[in-house]
């Protein structure tokens, strides 16, 4: 019988940990999320819609696997389908909101030049600056991602 209660205690833990490891994709994901769309942002302001709709697309490819892994993640860590799509759907709205920031951000820095932001030119070393800033912000969240994952698989 003791036998018997530590299996049922191992099972149990080990659903909790494979809910955690799913909160962790959760989180990590969105902030993957947020960092494509301070991407798509700044691609709009700095390139305008012709550059901001193509670096959106390039984005959409990405993302379309990442979500289906996403999601296999979260019903592999025990989320019904249908919570699973839910949660997934929602960690996509960072993505909005990234992009939102960026424009904020990136709009106000521009403000007032002449022409708008459709003025800004790759050889700009206002853009470029911007575009360095918005990069970077993106490479460190890439790496926060990546290790939150990794450090949830180790633990």
């Amino acid at each position: 019988d003791d036998d018997d209660d530590d299996d049922d205690d191992l099972h149990v833990l080990l659903a909790e940990e494979k809910k955690v490891v799913g909160v962790m994709n959760l989180l990590a994901d969105a902030a993957h999320n947020f960092t494509d769309g301070v991407v798509v942002g700044a691609s709009f302001v700095v390139g305008g819609p012709r550059r901001g709709w193509a670096k959106t697309a390039l984005i959409l490819a990405h993302e379309i696997p990442q979500e289906l892994g996403d999601f296999g993640a979260l019903t592999h860590a025990g989320f019904t389908v249908a919570r699973a799509l839910f949660y997934n759907f929602l960690s996509a709205l960072a993505s909005v909101v990234g992009t939102a920031v960026a424009l904020l951000i990136g709009g106000a820095a521009f403000v007032g030049r002449e022409g708008g932001t459709e003025a800004l030119s790759d050889g700009d070393a206002d853009a470029t600056r911007w575009m360095a800033c918005a990069d970077a912000f993106v490479a460190g969240g890439f790496a926060y991602a990546a290790c939150g994952t990794a450090m949830a698989e180790m633990q």
